[in-house]
Order: structure tokens, then sequence, then C-alpha cells
């Protein structure tokens, strides 16, 4: 049987070397492919806090918008409202001041009459 020769001390053999350095390699390729991955994700986080500010907005200022529309249509319903109970009040005053007229001289009687009998 034939002995390989001994190697020195510190000396490898150039198999060991290759798988060594493909060790390193694929070290050096996993690292890299883990800070390229970590920021993608940083990346994604600061895209998606930036589209969810920008969506927080987009539904504060529509908020106000329809708040805004509301208020109006309910501002314009209230001065309806209120025209018409004006409208209803001046009917009623002027009800009582025909009946007044139409029955003043009767009232005016009356009152006397009862004022008299007592």
């Amino acid at each position: 049987m034939e002995q390989k020769p001994k190697e020195a001390v510190g000396e490898q053999p150039a198999e060991l070397e290759g798988v060594i350095q493909r060790i390193l390699d694929i070290d050096a390729k996993a690292r890299s492919v883990t800070a390229e991955a970590q920021n993608l994700r940083l990346e994604a986080e600061q895209n998606i806090a930036g589209q969810k500010a920008a969506m927080r907005e987009k539904y504060r200022k529509e908020a106000e918008h329809r708040i805004e529309l509301v208020r109006t249509e309910e501002e314009k319903l209230a001065e309806e409202s209120l025209a018409r109970a004006k409208e209803e009040q001046a009917r009623q005053l002027d009800m009582l001041n025909q009946a007044c007229e139409k029955n003043a001289a009767g009232w005016v009687e009356e009152i006397y009459r009862r004022a008299i009998q007592v």
C-alpha cells in the first residue's frame, strides 16, 4: 500500500482550501442576500408607513368634506324649518288680530258687565 506523503504543519491540501473558500464564498453571499432582504424590508416598512399616512390624510379630508356637506344641509333644513315656524306664527298672530278686531267691542262689554256685577 502506498502512503501519501505527510504535509508540513500549516499547509493544507488544495482540496480542503477549495472547500473552505467555497464556504467563505457561500457565507459572503448569504450575508449579502440577508443585508439586501433587510434593506428591502426596511424600504417596504417605510413605504407602508407613507401609504398609511397618505390614506389617513385622504380619509380625514373626505370625512371633513362629508361633515361640511351634512352641516350645510342641516343648516338649510333648520333655516327652512325656522321660516315655516315664523310663517305659522305670523298666520296665528294675524288670526288673533282678526279675532280681536271682530270681537273687541263684545269683550269690552262682557268685561264691563262682569265687573259691575261683582
